[in-house]
């Protein structure tokens, strides 16, 4: 076996007095908490309570997963993903020309406190152009995390891709082309398709990468 570094930096705030760290950790690191917990023993002991209490004082939105099993499978780790990926949510802005979208000048204090006030990541911007080739032109801010604009956004691109779906401008199948950072020089381009199957809609997304450096690890 070679020898490799393995870095996984992780917090952990242990005993009775954690509690009071709660918020100012969450401040550190985002907005919206994802609590997990096993069987049931955290809302017998008094813990769950706690936790929730101190969050709503501190009006922090957050999402939750029970029954996780000792010793926890894969699986488990793929729900806590789908839960933190279904609870990522934007604020989903049209505008009426080209020229409108490009011409946008962000206030980053209001979006920010628009983004905390309804518990989203920020603002997606788009003009629907649905021409032959591309979908939309989009923009995307992100003040309240420390992003003043996004060059390329898939979480935001794949709810615009059911967004557009729900209006009836996209059908079952049809792979849609976003255009996103041009405005920052930074053109992207985001590749997605939604499609139908038992009762349920499901959405891919991805894009093209360009190689500008190569590395080789010793």
């Amino acid at each position: 076996m070679k020898d490799f570094w393995y870095y996984v930096p992780t917090r952990v705030n242990f005993g009775p007095s954690c509690f009071q760290y709660l918020v100012d950790t969450i401040h550190q690191w985002g907005t919206k908490p994802l609590i997990v917990y096993g069987g049931g023993s955290i809302k017998r002991n008094g813990a769950y309570d706690a936790v929730v209490s101190r969050l709503k004082e501190a009006n922090i939105p957050y999402a939750e997963m029970g029954g996780v099993a000792p010793n926890p499978r894969y699986e488990s780790v793929l729900e806590g993903n789908r839960i933190c990926r279904e609870e990522l949510c934007d604020i989903l802005l049209p505008v009426s020309t080209r020229e409108a979208l490009e011409a946008a000048v962000q206030n980053e204090a209001a979006v920010t406190e628009l983004s905390r006030r309804y518990q989203v990541v920020g603002i997606h911007m788009f003009w629907p152009s649905l021409e032959r080739g591309e979908t939309a032109h989009c923009r995307n801010f992100a003040p309240l995390y420390a992003i003043p604009e996004e060059a390329a956004t898939g979480t935001s691109n794949g709810a615009l891709t059911y967004y557009l779906y729900r209006q009836g401008k996209l059908r079952p199948g049809d792979e849609s082309r976003f255009l996103q950072g041009e405005h920052m020089g930074k053109p992207s381009e985001i590749l997605s398709r939604l499609e139908e199957g038992d009762g349920s809609v499901k959405i891919r997304v991805g894009g093209r990468a360009v190689l500008t450096l190569g590395l080789e690890l010793l």
